[in-house]
């Protein structure tokens, strides 16, 4: 990879409020970390050919009308890209052309139709990706507050808590790592010898100070780790960014199809995944790099 090569974050837009609002976010990083802004819309192109000509306009109206009303915000965006095909395998492959560090694409979670939209194109785009993949809800949710990372020791989970820490310097956050520990040895009281689970997640959490510009908080949960954040919610004012490898707990297709992964995406403000394949030979610039 040429080291000259410029850092890119591609967003996706479909219409959508959610998907706007995640344009927004996704200039903010471009712009913290001196990234293009490129923007995608796809196009299905199924429709009766009779009316294809008038669908696909309609289709690039959407893109340009998109990407003005996010210039107007603020937004800097460097290109547009108008593509055709299936959703998903489309966005995957302008990704690996533009070889973005970043994918930002909207988290439709505010109606049934929109958990459709999520499952149908979100979920397809997680199962093939092999780049971070960041879904956002509302630009109002974001920044966030406290960065709440699920580490299992594997490494997409430490690749996810890297890029995290990340974040969380960028927007003075607190950066929360939480695993589960499954052994008959609890907590116990203070002045007994921490668990296993507690010391390697302490040692992340050490490792990861210089990234997050500050302490990490670290948890160790007797359940799930994601218990922590669904047993009560944000406390009011908190804006949570959860991030994840995707093979933890038993894959992210589970993840994101259950009924967990239903409450986790409406309880967050955002849901990072980093994919885990190859997650130490990922992008070695721009901010996921281990030096500025």
């Amino acid at each position: 990879m040429s080291s000259d090569r410029q850092t890119v974050v591609l967003a996706t837009v479909d219409g959508s409020i959610e998907a706007a609002d995640g344009v927004l976010v996704a200039s903010q990083l471009a712009r913290a970390w001196g990234a293009e802004l490129h923007v995608v819309h796809v196009w299905s192109g199924m429709t009766l050919p009779l009316i294809a000509p008038a669908a696909e306009g309609a289709a690039r109206r959407l893109l340009a009308d998109e990407v003005a009303g996010a210039v107007r915000k603020g937004a800097a965006v460097s290109d547009q890209h108008f593509l055709i095909g299936s959703v998903a395998a489309e966005i995957e492959l302008l990704g690996d052309e533009l070889d973005a560090v970043l994918c930002v694409m909207g988290q439709h979670r505010r109606s049934r139709v929109g958990r459709v939209l999520f499952g149908s194109v979100a979920a397809e785009v997680l199962r093939m990706t092999v780049r971070p993949l960041l879904l956002v809800s509302s630009a109002a949710d974001w920044p966030p507050t406290r960065v709440l990372v699920g580490d299992d020791g594997s490494p997409a989970a430490l690749a996810a808590a890297r890029m995290a820490a990340r974040i969380t310097n960028l927007y003075h956050a607190e950066l929360q790592l939480v695993c589960a520990d499954n052994s008959p040895l609890g907590r116990g009281s203070a002045g007994v010898q921490a668990t296993a689970a507690e010391a390697a997640l302490a040692a992340d959490g050490h490792q990861l100070e210089p990234l997050a510009g500050g302490a990490v908080r670290v948890i160790v949960a007797h359940a799930s780790p994601f218990a922590v954040l669904l047993g009560g919610g944000d406390p009011r004012g908190t804006r949570t960014l959860v991030a994840v490898g995707s093979r933890q707990h038993g894959g992210i297709q589970r993840l994101l199809e259950g009924s967990v992964s239903l409450k986790l995406v409406r309880a967050a403000a955002a849901l990072l995944v980093v994919p885990a394949d190859n997650p130490e030979s990922g992008p070695q610039r721009g901010p996921f790099t281990g030096a500025d």
